[in-house]
């Protein structure tokens, strides 16, 4: 009986675990984007104001 109890409790736990490395990575790699952008906008900048001092 606790062996029946205790497997789907360790599978929830994963799931849950599993869900919520997913939910990082989502937001890591929309971090990651996020900064891309600025770092480009940035360097498009810099090269404007060495083109037009």
């Amino acid at each position: 009986m606790p062996k029946l109890v205790q497997v789907p409790a360790l599978a929830l736990v994963q799931l849950v675990l599993l869900l919520v490395l997913v939910a990082l990575l989502a937001l890591l790699e929309l971090a990651l984007v996020a900064l891309l952008e600025v770092a480009l906008v940035v360097l498009l900048v810099l090269l404007e104001l060495a083109w037009n001092p």
